[in-house]
């Protein structure tokens, strides 16, 4: 098979082709865009043919390109399958996850009984945990994580955008009457630790309003800074993910209308060979669909990275 070109570089061209982007490929294949470059380069050197027009914004397929396309992901399809058929599953009924505590507490375990019931031969082993699963052990098939999607030598895949908002006890917003004049009087509780910004600085900063005091809670867990709320100790800063169902249920009312956006968001984390195994595949359908029905298309994200 020494005519086949590099599988590097055919894989490059499958990124780059079905993400219409040189920069948004790279970004998924955790390379430099000009590694993603010369791999084109090198694979249309050795086809004799352009395999993309080049624009401003976005590269279209040439014709040659199109016609490449659907076998080269066969292809890669065909190799997936391949590799999961031999790569070592302890037991394809039993499916090991990875999730922070937070949101395993806050959303996830509320809804689980769902999956149990659309697949009732697949049994959930949660594992609440903060560090990154390193998968050595064999022991997870998949894990969520709240970042940037940049974990080397993983594949992952955005399923959930978040933001943070202001939100606060019913009773306490009663009570307290908050505005922005008044925000520095009143109680503000605030997450710490490196997945915390951004901050009551940032958020008042944007709302043309200075807070000088500092807030009177800040926690590196997310959940007990959200039980403090709903205990009505004050106006909390938090991520929409993990209080969607108290201000669905009204334990939680939103106090602002702004809202922040944020860098960071919920991946899915494994393995590349993992994502083909069937247990890992009805779990990603079914919460796809969850956060859906949660969130709605603005936070979701559906077609991965």
């Amino acid at each position: 098979m020494a005519d086949l070109p590099p599988l590097t570089a055919l894989r490059a061209f499958w990124y780059v082709a079905e993400r219409r982007s040189f920069k948004a490929a790279a970004e998924a294949l955790f390379v430099t865009q000009a590694a993603v470059s010369h791999q084109i380069r090198q694979l249309e050197e050795a086809l004799g043919v352009s395999l993309f027009e080049r624009g401003n914004r976005e590269v279209r397929l040439t014709r040659e390109g199109q016609r490449l396309l659907p076998y080269v992901q066969q292809g890669f399809s065909a190799l997936r399958a391949g590799v999961t058929l031999v790569k070592d599953d302890a037991d394809p009924h039993v499916l090991g996850l990875s999730v922070l505590p937070a949101l395993a507490g806050r959303w996830l375990l509320p809804r689980l009984g769902g999956f149990h019931q659309a697949h009732p031969d697949v049994r959930v082993q949660l594992q609440p945990d903060d560090q990154l699963e390193t998968f050595s052990d064999g022991t997870m098939d998949l894990a969520i994580r709240y970042g940037r999607g940049r974990y080397p030598g993983l594949r992952s895949e955005l399923i959930l955008r978040d933001s943070r908002l202001v939100v606060a006890a019913p009773e306490f917003v009663a009570a307290q009457q908050p505005t922005l004049d008044n925000l520095g009087r009143l109680p503000r509780l605030e997450e710490s630790g490196p997945d915390a910004e951004p901050g009551w600085a940032t958020w008042s900063e944007a709302q043309g309003v200075l807070v000088r005091s500092p807030s009177v809670l800040s926690v590196a867990d997310p959940s007990l800074l959200i039980d403090g709320a709903v205990a009505g100790q004050g106006l909390a800063l938090v991520r929409r993910s993990l209080v969607q169902d108290l201000l669905d249920s009204g334990r939680l009312v939103r106090v602002f209308e702004h809202e922040i956006e944020v860098e960071q968001g919920y991946y899915l984390v494994a393995p590349e060979a993992h994502f083909v195994r069937a247990k890992v595949r009805f779990f990603v359908q079914w919460l796809r669909e969850e956060i859906r029905q949660s969130f709605g298309p603005d936070m979701g994200a559906y077609h991965g990275t």
